[in-house]
């Protein structure tokens, strides 16, 4: 409650401990000899000064249970940040994945038509030679009649072509190694962030045994009340429970010792006084059995 000043608070709640049991016991002791004013300002200080340690030992619980609740609510949040990284980098995955069956695909549809390109060229080419090995005097003519009339499909082919390889290009084993690369790391990295994930469970699952037995205690109220009772209310309710226990018993245990104590000091001179009795009773028959007189035994023991 008070961090700048650590020391000097516990020195002085020493000295008003020390104080509050010296005046409990004053006043229960001498309660009939103290005046009206004094004993019921003493008592009424008793009594402020319960309660001031009470609020402490109230306090005192209350922050180590709020400060195991934020330890509870920062693990899982590490633990949700962890896997909103794994759900990122599975995502990063499946896209490369996705990117590299694209470029294989892409890449094997180009040459599939590369391929029929390169035969259709074939087929062009087989027109000129059949022209060629048909022979005549017109021969040179009709080939470059055919060649004329292939000129725009060969363009065509040629520039398809072109456009293919640039695909093929862009899809070539350097591009698909860096997809399969960033998988690598991606999945190193998911392997890491798993065992971390471990780690910060086994964490949460000890943090959540410490306040073990409060649930099934707030379970228990549950069932019998009928409804379902929150933790921090169960909580609040036995911090509250040892709260009236725990300083007023110890003022009463200290009062009843007190009161045990002088009840036992009042009683110990009549015992022994009585031992004494008996011991000079046994001695005087002693002696009167050999023959002595009482007068004598007097005279003796003065």
């Amino acid at each position: 409650m008070f961090p700048g000043a650590f020391w000097p608070i516990i020195i002085m709640g020493a000295v008003l401990e020390i104080g509050k049991l010296a005046c409990a016991c004053l006043v229960h002791k001498h309660w009939k000899e103290l005046g009206s004013g004094i004993k019921y300002y003493l008592a009424f200080a008793v009594i402020v000064l319960v309660g001031v340690t009470s609020m402490g030992i109230f306090g005192f619980l209350s922050k180590s249970h709020i400060e195991h609740g934020t330890a509870t609510m920062q693990s899982q949040s590490e633990i949700k940040l962890i896997e909103t990284k794994i759900n990122n980098l599975n995502l990063i995955v499946k896209r490369n994945e996705k990117y590299i069956q694209m470029s294989e695909s892409t890449r094997d549809i180009a040459f599939q038509e590369m391929n029929s390109l390169t035969a259709r060229v074939g087929e062009l080419d087989k027109r000129l030679n059949v022209i060629d090995q048909a022979g005549g005097f017109s021969r040179s003519k009709k080939i470059e009649e055919e060649r004329a009339n292939q000129s725009e499909e060969r363009s065509q082919i040629l520039k398809r072509k072109g456009e293919l390889s640039i695909r093929v290009s862009e899809s070539q084993d350097e591009k698909l190694k860096e997809y399969i690369n960033e998988i690598d790391e991606s999945s190193q990295e998911i392997s890491e962030l798993n065992i971390k994930k471990t780690e910060l469970l086994k964490e949460h699952q000890l943090i959540e045994a410490e306040v073990g037995p409060v649930k099934y205690v707030a379970e228990l109220a549950g069932d019998l009340l009928g409804t379902e009772v929150v933790l921090s209310s169960t909580v609040r309710i036995l911090i509250l429970i040892l709260v009236c226990v725990f300083d007023p018993l110890a003022v009463l245990l200290l009062l009843a010792s007190g009161a045990a104590l002088r009840k036992h000091r009042e009683l110990n001179p009549a015992k022994k006084e009585k031992i004494i009795v008996d011991n000079l009773l046994s001695d005087l028959e002693d002696y009167m059995s050999r023959g002595g007189s009482v007068q004598k035994f007097i005279e003796l023991k003065q």
